[in-house]
């Protein structure tokens, strides 16, 4: 009985292992490994972006797409229902943050949690001339 009791924890500690190692491979997957310079136009929109909520506004492309946290399943944000952002502080060590840019006139922007598994995305575009908030993941697991 203690053998199989034993046989029995030994498995179990094994497939928690490899639940663990299949996570870490997953959130791994998702977020490209990628270092990039921004502009000096970039950083200035940035900053006045978490500073100024109504020009946090103006810079958001309402309704927002999303992936759907909301339980009803929307896959949109309404301008009346989003809720203004700050800057995340990354200074104490809970957050990275991570741009992949893809061509020119689009960021994707990754703020991941350092010790669990949790992430955010927001997608900004340059729409015409200005830059433009155009998707947004609020913090959630990964899948």
């Amino acid at each position: 009985m203690n053998r199989l009791y034993l046989f029995i924890c030994i498995c179990s500690l094994f497939i928690l292992s490899c639940v663990q190692q299949k996570e870490e491979l997953t959130k791994q997957e998702e977020i490209p490994d990628a270092s990039v310079e921004l502009s000096d136009e970039f950083l200035e929109f940035y900053a006045k972006f978490h500073a100024d909520s109504i020009f946090q506004f103006s810079h958001i492309q309402f309704p927002l797409q999303t992936k759907g946290a909301d339980p009803s399943g929307n896959l949109t944000i309404a301008k009346e229902d989003w809720i203004i952002n700050k800057p995340i502080d990354l200074s104490e060590g809970f957050f990275e943050q991570q741009f992949v840019p893809i061509g020119d006139n689009l960021l994707i922007e990754y703020i991941n949690h350092t010790s669990a598994p949790l992430y955010m995305e927001r997608r900004f575009a340059k729409l015409k001339t200005e830059w433009m908030l155009i998707y947004y993941t609020d913090l959630r697991q990964y899948n």
